[in-house]
């Protein structure tokens, strides 16, 4: 699988992630597995294990959300440090804003290959992960829908077969 594809239902779908092309194939079909490991264990779970996956999904922090996360707190620090300790800790913090920068435009930097490495995935993959679950949920409720249907059926024939119109008390 091509390190730019990610597995939805029968179909490979095509994403031009800026993130998942810089991103080793390696770790990206590990990432995909592990969402679709997700998916099949939670396919095997009730609808209601499924629909707190997908509100666990919701809460999930993406890549980006983790990324400008890390560079603030650690930017703030190094601020802080050049400011209060030693004035080279600024270049650090100059560093920082590069690499935001880079990723801004590039969509890698030098983090982003700890983080995903990390199991750190972009909104594309969690709401991937979110499709296919939400796509279950949606067969499980139609298969109960026709199941009920059918037991319906089997109980009105088995009271008609039971209690004929013409034997039926009388009150």
């Amino acid at each position: 699988m091509d390190s730019n594809h990610i597995l939805i239902g029968d179909e490979t779908q095509f994403h031009n992630d800026r993130v998942r092309q810089h991103t080793p194939p390696k770790v990206n079909e590990r990432l995909d597995r592990t969402t679709l490991g997700n998916v099949f264990h939670y396919s095997g779970l009730s609808p209601e294990h499924m629909r707190l996956r997908l509100d666990e999904l919701d809460r999930e922090w993406d890549l980006d959300r983790v990324n400008i996360a890390s560079f603030s707190l650690i930017g703030s620090a190094t601020f802080l440090l050049g400011k209060t300790r030693d004035p080279r800790w600024h270049y650090v913090f100059g560093a920082q804003l590069g690499f935001l920068l880079l990723h801004s435009f590039v969509g890698w930097c030098p983090p982003v290959s700890l983080f995903r490495r990390l199991g750190v995935r972009t909104r594309f993959e969690i709401e991937a992960e979110k499709h296919l679950l939400e796509n279950l949920l949606d067969q499980k409720a139609k298969a109960r829908s026709r199941t009920d249907e059918k037991t319906k059926d089997k109980v009105d024939e088995a009271s008609r077969e039971s209690f004929p119109a013409s034997d039926s008390p009388r009150y």
